[in-house]
């Protein structure tokens, strides 16, 4: 039996009604909200992927546009944050930590993030405390002891230190940064030799540590050894863009070797690592 004409008719008024009322179907809603997730989530494991590749920069590129979608998903300001920080960008790093924190996001990276970040700004009270937090939310978490090392060297407190450090080093995996704690320990006691050693046991850790290669070269300069030194000091210059020290002791080196055209060079462009590190706080 046919179906009632009259009756299509009043279904097909009824979905136009609903259709002009901004009705969606949840079907093809779902649809549309699974391929966008999709889509993200490609776009955030790239950036990923770069930022494993040492590309902070394209990575910023990749993430910055993710922002601009009206979510509140978490995973693309983590990874800002860490590619802000290793660029340098510390006032963008700082403001994509606050939403983090504002919306409850708790993780041990950003934790740390916020421990180097306080560490920069020589708030040695602060950074501790981030770095303390950030072992509880991970343990072991060899990084935060690092980090509290580095805290206590600067306080001068070097025993605190060196238990921090040895610590650090004792965990499984490359522990560069703690290499690098104790080569400045050893630096800071004299013992240049001791200093050498835990530099090349941090350089063979993790090659591109630039602060390795730094206190490489410090220890270099002691030993009266101008030309390693300068080798080693380029290449922390070289990894670290934003360590405007070992261009200091580059433009010396280079002085004393009477190449004075270079020094000026060395000099210049330690003027514009600073330059860039105070632009980056105004940031």
């Amino acid at each position: 039996m046919p179906k009632d004409l009259s009756g299509v008719a009043a279904e097909l008024a009824s979905v136009r009604h609903l259709i002009a009322l901004g009705y969606e179907d949840p079907l093809d809603v779902a649809a549309r909200e699974a391929s966008v997730a999709r889509s993200q989530q490609a776009t955030l494991h790239s950036a990923e992927e770069l930022l494993k590749r040492d590309a902070p920069t394209e990575a910023i590129a990749v993430l910055e546009p993710m922002l601009d979608a009206p979510s509140d998903w978490p995973a693309p300001h983590h990874l800002l944050a860490r590619a802000y920080f290793r660029t340098g960008q510390w006032g963008a790093a700082e403001e994509q930590l606050r939403w983090l924190e504002c919306r409850g996001v708790e993780h041990a990276e950003l934790a740390l993030l916020r421990a180097r970040l306080a560490l920069r700004r020589r708030s040695l009270a602060a950074a501790r405390d981030h770095a303390e937090y950030a072992s509880r939310l991970q343990s072991p978490l060899p990084a935060a002891d690092a980090l509290i090392g580095e805290v206590e060297l600067r306080r001068g407190n070097l025993i605190a230190a060196e238990e921090a450090y040895r610590r650090a080093s004792a965990a499984a995996g490359p522990q560069g940064a703690a290499w690098v704690g104790m080569a400045a320990m050893a630096f800071r006691r004299g013992d240049v030799a001791a200093a050498v050693d835990a530099a090349l046991r941090a350089i063979e850790q993790e090659p591109r540590l630039a602060t390795a290669h730094y206190w490489l070269g410090m220890a270099l300069v002691q030993m009266q050894r101008p030309f390693e030194a300068t080798a080693a000091l380029r290449a922390a210059a070289t990894l670290g863009p934003n360590l405007a020290a070992p261009y200091r002791l580059l433009a010396r080196l280079a002085a004393e070797q009477g190449d004075f055209a270079a020094a000026g060079e060395y000099r210049q462009l330690g003027r514009a690592v600073i330059a860039r590190r105070h632009a980056g706080r105004k940031n």
